[in-house]
């Protein structure tokens, strides 16, 4: 848990911009994602249901992973502990690492 020291807070006078922030491929098999993949994947099936490994455990990690197929192929997301969430056609996943697990944020 992330301990503040009561000064004021920092602002951000406009908008946040990820440099190579946002991945959109279309997958021909599984993807592994790790440390230097874009935050934000938007990742199409193929016609096939497809795989995406997370990468290991890191506190503070955080991925948006979309499903931009269609026709009814599902993405795999599997953690390094081999359980999976299933993220279906024009569905998103936010996932995001405490260091000793990945929680599922939203999935809709």
């Amino acid at each position: 848990m992330a301990n503040y020291n009561g000064k004021q807070s920092f602002t951000v006078p406009r908008q946040i911009v990820l440099k190579n922030g946002v991945n959109v491929e279309t997958l021909a098999g599984p993807k592994t994602l790790d440390k230097s993949s874009s935050m934000i994947q938007v990742l199409n099936t193929g016609g096939a249901g497809r795989v995406v490994n997370l990468p290991a455990l890191k506190d503070g990690m955080v991925f948006w992973i979309a499903n931009s197929g269609s026709g009814g192929h599902d993405l795999t997301v599997t953690k390094p502990d081999a359980s999976t969430i299933l993220v279906s056609d024009g569905k998103g996943l936010m996932i995001a690492c405490d260091g000793s697990q990945w929680y599922q944020v939203i999935n809709a």
